[in-house]
Formats: C-alpha cells, structure tokens, sequence
C-alpha cells in the first residue's frame, strides 16, 4: 500500500541572526613534498602521532625513476624533520603505502607491491626502528595469487593486525576482505580473507582491534573492483584467533545499479565504533556519512553531510568527546578553491553536528588521514589537478597542523525557537527519523503561500536523518514547511 505523509512546521529566519564563517582551515603550518622526478607523482596516505608529540607520515611517490616508492618521514610537532633523510622502500616495482602504526620502539607502515606491469599486487608491511628509521623487516604477503592490499593495521602488545583486499579468484570483481597476522618478528600466526563469490567484499582503511575482536569496514556485494555500483557500506566482526566471521551488518543504499555505499574508514573511543565513507543516495550524489554503532554492531546513529556536488571521506578520530572527520568536497557553497577542498567535519560523540571547515586552491585536494595531540590536528593527504578525473597532473602529498577548534562551520549563529528544537536547529539542520528506506520531497513557503526553496531526495536509509537547510537563501520572516514522503514513514 502506497502511504503519503504531509507534514508542516514553521521556523523562524532573522536576518541580522545569520552570519557565516569564513570556512577556511587556518593552517599552523603547510608542507608539500615534492616529487625529484621530472613529471613524476607524489601522494600522502598515513599519518600517526605518539604520546610524546613526534609524528610520522608515509608517502607514496616516484622517487627512484622506476615507479612508485614508498618513504616515512618523522616530524615534531613544528613540522621540522627529525630523520636526516626519509626511510626509502623501493626500487623495481610498485611499493604504494596506505596506513601508519607506531608502537613503543617501531614503527609499522604498510600498502601494497606490485611487480612492473602486472596487476597481481601483495599485502607490504614494514617495520622500521623509531628512533633512526632503519628498517627492521620487510614481509609480503600473496592470498591466492592475485591482487592484494593492506589498508588496516593496529599493534597490540607484540601482535600485529592488518586488513585489506584479497583477489582470490578469476573473476574480475571478486574481491574478499583480506586478513593478517604476524608477531612483531615478522613471524606469521595466522592469514584469512571473507567474501561472497563473483562479487567485491574488501577492508578499507583503519579498522579498530580490541580484547575480543576485529572490526573491519568496507565494502559488501559490490560489482566493481573500484569500489562502485550497487555495493553497501559494511561493518563486520572477526576472530582474533583465525581472523574467521563473527557478526557483520550492512547498511546504505542498493536499488538502483549506480548507487552504492563504501566505509572508508573507522575509529573508537574504546566503547563505540565511529565509521566513516561515502554515500551515493542518488546516481552522481556523493556524500559523506558518518555513523556510531555499539561493539555488538547496531547502529546508534548515522548522518548525511555534503552539499550540491561531490563529498567523500576516509580520516576520522575520537578526542575528548568529539568525532573529526576528513575527506573532500567540490559542492559550490563549500568549497572556496575552485576545485576540490580538503574538507574536515567536527560532531560530538552523541550524534550533533558542531561545524566544517575547508581549505584549497585552485588544485583538487583531499585529506587521506588525520592525526590529533594536544588539541591539534594534523592532516595529511594529496594536492594536483584533476585527481578525481582521470589525467591526473602535478601530484603532490601535503602535510597541514591546524587546531580543532578552528572547525567552527556555517550557520553557527541562525536563531530558532526552543518549541521547534526536536526538528529544526541552530546550525541550519533539520532531523527525524526514517522508519523505512524511501524518499522526500520537501518545500519551504513564506507567508504568502510562494515557493521560497525546496529540497528532494530519491533515497535515504532507514533511521536518524540529518538534512542541511537553505537557509542562506531565505529573506528575514516566518516559513512553512511541507514534507512530502514517497512509500515511507517519517517520524519527527
């Protein structure tokens, strides 16, 4: 049966209440590291910071005229280098690192190594001594003969943990969750690799380990190798013994051949999982989601941000009751460069969204990962010309030290009234609840009864919903709402 819901309700615009901020990160300081090879590349994935505030940041670039190299730097926290010179891992082949891990005395980073012109790749990780950068050991590991990645890594006492992509068969979109343990010699305990035949399953980005599991996120029944069409964002739970399945849950949207979600990346505050990624509700609308789920695996909320044009994100971190989040954006009335902007999100532990800030130029940018000390955040990531388009041109990795407190977003000042907070709030959101997947349809009049604004929505999943409001186009006055859902319960 086909249900329609209206729903009206009024808000309050005052014209001298709105003021917007700049938007702008304002970075302590900004370093680029350039490539030494003519026309050659330059990217940053991994950053990590320890308790005593050194860092270390991994980069990926063609350094040694072969193909890609990997290097980690170490850094204080003024950006000055504290190695004489980076620790190199290259030569033939593609070395290409993705992620950072520091224990007490190492350092742990890993990505994947490919031989020149062949697409089969095997999981690299590699430790280096903490103190000068020397390394350690370098191990590989194959799954089942082809492409393999390690994108998640954590050090738990004299155990390592990592997790990726494992290609273990023929067919061209059949990917598995691919996973690995070693000792910190180097030894291996244990590998294993999940998914469901003929279709893309993988592990991207950080995952988190405690005493009782591995939670890894990614991708579930995707039919694209690169991440797209029709996949859903997944959670799962693995043994620490054998790195078997132990729960999971999918979420995210799968009716139409184009959409598709992906989890990029997660965190913890030791009681929560705080996921991270990209959302498609409608084909060619990328946004950003950001979700909590207890360690039993169910959702305790999630939320939608991004604008007219393309979100993503894949960094995020927990600090004193706060969730940060990185990726990028090119919606025109965010981005400030011209192109793509590095894009940092700010919301509390509870689900509230607290500001945004973006920082670019007329170059494409994204922030690949984030580090947090002492109230600081440092970013790291990839700056050039048409990175999302293919042609790519002038590659550069970025290092960037801001303060989280500079993330003070948009609308921080739009004035509503205390009757209208369990909808509408003071940074130019409305919230409610989807009791089923469907769409909306949503008008905003004055009091003339006239069109002032309007927002539609093909999709959105089951749940808690957060959808931004035009406000920055509305004259000073009193407006009506009108939600029209589309075979769907709303719940305000």
């Amino acid at each position: 049966m086909r249900i329609i819901i209206l729903i009206t309700f009024f808000m309050y615009v005052l014209a001298s209440s709105i003021t917007f901020a700049q938007g702008n990160i304002k970075p302590e300081w900004y370093k680029q590291e350039l490539s030494p090879i003519s026309n050659g590349q330059s990217e940053a994935w991994g950053i990590e910071a320890d308790s005593s505030g050194v860092y270390w940041a991994v980069s990926t670039e063609t350094k040694s005229g072969d193909a890609l190299d990997m290097l980690c730097s170490k850094f204080d926290a003024n950006g000055n280098a504290l190695w004489s010179k980076p620790t190199f891992i290259g030569g033939a082949g593609i070395q290409h690192c993705y992620v950072i891990r520091a224990s007490e005395d190492a350092v742990y980073f890993g990505g994947r190594e490919c031989p020149l012109f062949i697409t089969t790749c095997d999981m690299l990780l590699v430790k280096v001594n903490k103190k000068s950068g020397e390394v350690v050991w370098k191990k590989t590991l194959d799954q089942a003969g082809g492409y393999d990645e390690l994108d998640g890594l954590e050090i738990r006492g004299n155990l390592i943990y990592t997790g990726g992509w494992a290609n273990t068969s023929s067919e061209v979109y059949d990917t598995d969750a691919g996973f690995w343990k070693l000792d910190t010699t180097g030894v291996t305990i244990w590998k294993n690799h999940w998914g469901i035949s003929k279709v893309a399953e993988h592990q991207d980005g950080h995952f988190v380990v405690d005493n009782s599991a591995i939670y890894a996120c990614g991708i579930h029944k995707g039919t694209s190798i690169a991440n797209l069409y029709e996949g859903k964002a997944f959670l799962g739970k693995f043994s620490l013994t054998d790195g078997s399945l132990m729960d999971s849950v999918t979420f995210g949207s799968s009716g139409f051949w184009l959409n598709w979600e992906n989890a990029w990346g997660m965190t913890s505050d030791g009681e929560f999982l705080y996921v991270t990624g990209v959302s498609t509700p409608t084909a060619g609308d990328n946004q950003v989601f950001v979700a909590k789920f207890d360690k039993n695996l169910k959702q305790q909320w999630i939320h939608y941000w991004g604008g007219s044009g393309t979100e993503s994100a894949r960094a995020i971190s927990t600090v004193n009751g706060q969730v940060i989040v990185g990726g990028m954006t090119n919606s025109t009335q965010y981005a400030t460069g011209g192109a793509y902007d590095m894009l940092v999100l700010r919301f509390d532990t509870a689900g509230n969204f607290l500001g945004y800030n973006t920082f670019g130029d007329s170059k494409d940018n994204e922030i690949r990962d984030l580090a947090i000390y002492n109230n600081a955040l440092y970013l790291s990531g990839t700056s050039g010309d048409n990175l999302f388009s293919g042609n790519v041109k002038n590659q550069t990795a970025f290092l960037l030290k801001t303060s989280i407190q500079d993330i003070t977003g948009i609308h921080e000042n739009v004035n509503s009234y205390p009757e209208n907070q369990s909808c509408y709030v003071s940074n130019g959101f409305l919230h409610f609840d989807m009791e089923r997947v469907g769409g909306f349809h949503m008008q905003i009049y004055d009091c003339m009864g006239r069109i002032a604004a309007s927002i539609d929505k093909d999709f959105l999943p089951e749940g808690k919903q957060t959808i931004p409001i035009p406000v920055q186009n509305l004259s000073a006055g009193m407006y009506f709402f009108r939600f029209q859902g589309k075979t769907y319960y709303i719940v305000i």
